[in-house]
This record gives C-alpha cells, sequence and structure tokens, in this order.
C-alpha cells in the first residue's frame, strides 16, 4: 500500500490548500496583497476558469450540465466578500485540471448518461453544480460517475440504480459469471468539526502569524468528538447503516436479501484515510455476528461495539423527533434485526480517493449474500485503475 506522502491528492484538496494558504501569506505579509489586488486574482482565476470551460464543444456534457449564472454568482461572491474562503468544488477542479484531464472527466460522464434513463441525467450531473461547501455532493457524485463509467468500458452486463421493493434502490448491478453482483457507492469526507476548528485556527492566524495548529487542542469545542479512532469507528457504522437500514429501519435497506451486495467507500478529501484505525474496528464490529463487544479503556471509557452504537443511535433519534417514540419501541424490538443488517454485505471495498486500499469480504454474510474470492478478486481488477482526472 503506498505511504500517505506517495498517495494520490484530489484535486479539490489542492485547490483548497493552496487558496487558503496563499490567502494566510498574504495576511501575515509575504508577499502582501491590497484587497483590491486580492479580488483582482481571484477575478483573473475565475476568468482561466471560464476559458477552460468555454475551450470544451459547446455539446459537451459538463458546459451543458453547468448553470448559466455559475459564473456570474461566483463573481458576486468574490465582489461581496472581504475574505472568500471556499468554492464550488467544480471551480477548484477547474482551477489546476489539464485540459486533458477535463477531457477525462467529460468523456466518462458522457459514457454514463448515454447508458442511463433520461430522468436521471440531472442528478447524476449533480455534482459538477455542487455549491460552495457541497464537498460531499462533488466527491460522491464523482466516484459514484467514475464507478459506473468504469464498468461500462469493461463491457459488463449492468443495471444502474435498481429498484428494490421497499422503494430504495442499488445504484449498480454487475454479472460476475453466473450472479448478479450489487453495488453500492458512498463517500466519507471530513467532518463538519474539523472543518470548523481549521476556521477558527485560520481566523486566529490572521492576528498572530506564530499560531499553529494542534488537535486535539485549544481550536476544538470542549465536547469534540475527534480527532480520534473511537470517532471514525461510530462514523463508519452511520455511513454503512444508512445503506443498510435508514433511520436503523431494517426495511429500509438498498442491499437485495437474494443476492451479493458490495459497499464501494471512497475516502476522500483532507484529512480522512482508509487505513485509520478506527474504520478497521468498525469492519471487525459489522462483520462479526457476535459482535466483538470492544470497550477502549482510556481517560474515559468508549463502548464503540455495534450493539452500543444501535442503542445511542436509536435514542438520538427518538431524541431528535427524527423518529417517533413508538417507532423507537418498535426498533427496539427489533434489535436483533437491526443488528444482522450487516450480513447483508457480501462485502467492501475501500479507496483513497479512486485508489483501491483494501477489500474485505464478510465471512458471517448470508448464504444468498455471501461472496467468493474469485469474485471479489474480480472485482479488485475492474476497479483497480483509477482515473486520469485524479492525479
Amino acid at each position: 500500500m503506498p505511504s500517505r506522502r506517495q498517495r494520490t491528492t484530489p484535486l479539490l484538496l489542492v485547490s483548497f490548500v493552496r487558496a487558503i494558504f496563499a490567502r494566510v501569506l498574504r495576511r501575515i505579509g509575504i508577499g502582501r496583497m491590497t484587497m483590491t489586488d486580492d479580488k483582482a486574482f481571484w477575478m483573473s482565476q475565475l476568468a482561466e476558469a471560464r476559458q477552460k470551460l468555454e475551450r470544451l464543444p459547446t455539446t459537451d456534457r459538463i458546459r451543458t450540465a453547468m448553470p448559466e449564472r455559475f459564473f456570474e454568482d461566483l463573481e458576486q461572491y468574490i465582489d461581496e466578500l472581504e475574505d472568500p474562503r471556499y468554492w464550488p468544488p467544480f471551480f477548484g477542479f477547474l482551477g489546476i485540471a489539464s485540459d486533458d484531464q477535463l477531457a477525462a472527466l467529460e468523456s466518462d460522464l458522457d459514457l454514463v448518461l448515454q447508458t442511463c434513463e433520461p430522468k436521471s441525467e440531472k442528478a447524476l450531473t449533480q455534482f459538477v453544480r455542487a455549491k460552495t461547501g457541497d464537498s460531499r455532493i462533488w466527491y460522491g457524485g464523482l466516484f459514484d460517475m467514475w464507478a459506473r463509467a468504469t464498468l461500462i468500458r469493461e463491457r459488463r452486463t449492468l443495471e444502474f440504480d435498481v429498484p428494490l421493493a421497499n422503494g430504495r434502490d442499488t445504484d449498480i448491478r454487475l454479472q460476475l459469471g453466473d450472479r448478479r453482483v450489487r453495488l453500492e457507492n458512498t463517500v466519507i469526507t471530513q467532518d463538519d468539526e474539523s472543518r470548523e476548528v481549521w476556521d477558527r485556527f485560520l481566523d486566529d492566524k490572521k492576528v498572530d502569524p506564530d499560531k499553529t495548529l494542534m488537535r486535539p487542542g485549544s481550536y476544538d469545542p470542549p465536547d469534540a468528538k475527534g480527532p480520534s479512532p473511537y470517532y471514525n469507528t461510530l462514523r463508519l457504522y452511520a455511513k454503512v447503516y444508512d445503506k443498510l437500514a435508514r433511520k436503523l429501519d431494517p426495511s429500509k435497506s438498498q442491499c437485495a436479501d437474494d443476492e451479493p451486495n458490495v459497499l464501494l467507500l471512497s475516502f476522500a478529501g483532507p484529512g480522512v484515510y482508509p487505513d485509520t484505525p478506527g474504520y478497521g474496528w468498525a469492519l471487525d464490529e459489522l462483520f462479526n455476528t457476535r459482535g466483538a463487544g470492544r470497550i477502549v479503556k482510556g481517560p474515559h471509557l468508549h463502548d464503540i461495539s455495534l450493539d452500543a452504537w444501535i442503542e445511542f443511535t436509536l435514542a438520538d433519534l427518538c431524541q431528535k423527533k427524527r423518529i417517533t417514540v413508538d417507532e423507537y419501541d418498535e426498533r427496539m424490538r427489533q434489535f436483533g434485526d437491526i443488528a444482522a443488517a450487516p450480513r447483508r454485505l457480501g462485502g467492501v471495498m475501500l479507496f483513497d480517493g479512486f485508489t483501491l486500499a483494501t477489500a474485505r469480504i464478510n465471512y458471517n454474510a448470508r448464504d444468498e449474500c455471501s461472496l467468493t474470492h474469485a469474485e471479489m478478486a474480480e472485482l479488485e481488477r475492474l476497479l483497480g485503475d483509477p482515473p486520469e482526472y485524479s492525479h
């Protein structure tokens, strides 16, 4: 596995870091610029991005997916804010993507849109239109599109957005040998708390350039959940169960009961990596029918077992009125079914952005949902090469 220093850096992260630190350096006197110069710089970046997009054919899928006011709204955003810190993700992509990378993205998007239902086109291009701060939509849509395009290029028998009897659907259904396997795509990105800590640090550094960021530290809230491997475990539970049983309702799954289901999970953006220990602990619990019962002792007692998370989450959903008291009571009586929901998963594939990091088979899956080693090896082969626009 490549080291973190060797890993491909997501384009949005590069753009994000470059933009932030350029502004910080100017604020502390290195390459100092006035506010007028600052705005002129971003207006020039905006003009370059516009020109790059306009070089694409008028029939280009990306151009036709972009709202007419995208650049007008950005111009207004730059003009009105003293310190524009966050940008629409696609603007960050345009800022450093080469014409070849932009063409590769267009090629994948066109390939997917040629095979989807017309009603799905707006949903599949939503990531291009993601607004300022909507990095989850960008990363999620980009990863989903790449997975679909990659499998189409492999000339496999495919179905997309396959409906289930409960009204939900599965992203991809793929023929592997004599069986059909369902793939569900999702991402884990930087959590809100980490982003808020970063903002507080930057605000402070403008006043005192010698400030440094350490976590945990003074920029964390008193009841900070991270950075912590325990918190990462809980985040992965929530991400997986959103697919297995939304709001911990075992009838609201995006996985089939009678076919293998594989979760494709991309870790994308600043500060998230698939090899963080907490994520491995979560998979140990999810793929162990009896539960590993992991309790970690430290300054505080952390019960990060799956059972404890289910109990806490049900109480939290009820307290926040996302489920009624009657629904809470019903879920508690269904506790065994909720805890057994991971048996629908035949396996999981973890990606560092678009680069396959590791894959795990669930040996405790239901017989109908189990995955063979040969099937997992084939999935690793099919999805093993990241796209050109990931560099």
